[in-house]
């Protein structure tokens, strides 16, 4: 089996490569809506952040304290203006599951799919949230090109280490329920030979790893073994051609320590 090593580089290339195939399939999709359904938010969504974004002809509808409260709880929103009346939106999750709520500066809320069946989208099998994504990508303000692809890979492949990814360069290091499967001096072995692992936690268990050149070793809390590539096809990575030291490369940089 042919290993290719991406840099960082290669990375952000290949993340800028497919965020334009995305582009152009999100303007597309675009003209799909425009054409067929009649809607075109072009320059009419704007994100609320803070009590400061919302227009007065909310004042009586709802509270500088309520939007407060939303915005703390839910995130953003979103002022958008449909038949000419503004709404304000937001994507919510409750111990029902999810919704999307919207408040039209009438003062009625509508959680039932109306706004959604209004605009024809709910027979497509759409949110409105999937309107935001061709028409809203916070993506575009953010700078640095390790950011862009932290969100990107979030986005696209569900894949956020933020927080769960820390460096091994002891046995010191290494949780304990790995004792049992992985001895100190085995790890001391790796460390010598091929220099610091990597803890991370995926889908609720602990793994080991190391890139051992050639291939990628993973060594789960129970001691499995995993070098033929299952995690990387687990979190899909596989097929952008990425390995897992590419997700090192972007959780956790050397020379910060």
């Amino acid at each position: 089996m042919k290993i290719i090593r991406l840099t960082e580089s290669d990375l952000t290339n290949i993340v800028k490569r497919v965020i334009r195939e995305n582009d152009s399939m999100l303007e597309k999709n675009k003209k799909f809506l425009k054409n067929k359904l009649g809607i075109d938010f072009t320059n009419g969504i704007q994100q609320v952040t803070s009590i400061y974004d919302v227009p007065m002809e909310f004042d009586d509808v709802i509270g500088p304290d309520g939007i407060r409260r939303y915005l703390n709880f839910w995130g953003p929103m979103y002022l958008i203006e449909i038949d000419g009346m503004r709404f304000l939106y937001q994507d919510r999750v409750d111990t029902d599951g999810r919704f999307e709520w919207f408040l039209g500066e009438d003062g009625i809320d509508y959680v039932d799919n109306e706004i959604i069946e209004r605009l024809g989208i709910d027979v497509m099998g759409l949110r409105f949230s999937d309107i935001l994504d061709m028409y809203f990508n916070e993506e575009e303000s953010l700078n640095e090109d390790v950011d862009k692809n932290k969100r990107f890979l979030k986005k696209k492949l569900g894949i956020d280490f933020t927080g769960k990814i820390s460096m091994v360069t002891s046995t010191y290091d290494v949780p304990m329920e790995f004792a049992g499967y992985i001895s100190p001096g085995l790890i001391n072995r790796y460390l010598n030979k091929y220099g610091p692992m990597y803890l991370f936690e995926l889908d609720g268990h602990r793994y080991l790893y190391l890139d051992v050149g050639d291939h990628e070793k993973f060594i789960d809390e129970k001691g499995n073994v995993f070098i033929e590539n299952e995690i990387p096809e687990r979190l899909g990575l596989d097929e952008i051609g990425l390995r897992f030291s590419n997700i090192i490369d972007l959780y956790f940089k050397e020379e910060d320590f």
